[in-house]
């Protein structure tokens, strides 16, 4: 192998920054969904909720910066394509493997709530994208949507903490 570092090369410390990177990550990934359940059990609410808040919201933080990045760069588009190439990979990819592992059990709450929502806002998504453009009025429509599904999901936390 080259030591040029050129296009095309590998060599034993790209090789194992990779590993370190993967394994950090997996470490990373259990502390957050250890941490995610004693939010969870310390707030008294269920932890389907804590993950589609606290969980989604900080999952979401890399989609968040890369669409004010590339909005305030001139090329919001790399937006569109982060959210729904991230929308994808969380439904097919991640969804997909983890029932592969093990079946998962949806509240009958969570169900009734993300589901319709989740469907609803690709249909919009869909129907906005008509016209070829997203405009500041569909970004408050989206933000609308996304603002009522919160609203639903921090009065359903409430009411499992005062029961």
């Amino acid at each position: 192998m080259s030591r040029g570092g050129g296009v095309g090369t590998l060599d034993v410390t790209s090789i194992l920054s990779l590993l370190g990177g993967l394994i950090c990550a997996g470490l990373g990934g259990e502390l957050f969904v250890r941490g995610t359940v004693g939010l969870a059990r310390a707030a008294r609410i269920s932890p389907g909720i804590v993950a589609a808040t606290v969980a989604a919201f900080a999952t979401s933080s890399p989609e968040v910066t890369i669409a004010v990045s590339s909005a305030l760069d001139g090329v919001p588009q790399i937006s569109l394509g982060d959210a729904l190439g991230s929308n994808l990979v969380n439904v097919a990819l991640i969804l997909g493997l983890a029932l592969v592992i093990a079946p998962v059990r949806a509240q009958g709450g969570s169900l009734k709530r993300d589901l319709p929502v989740a469907l609803l806002v690709q249909v919009v998504l869909l129907v906005l994208l008509f016209d070829g453009r997203l405009s500041r009025i569909d970004a408050g429509l989206l933000l609308a949507v996304f603002l009522a599904w919160l609203f639903a999901v921090v009065h359903e936390a409430r009411s499992q903490r005062r029961n």
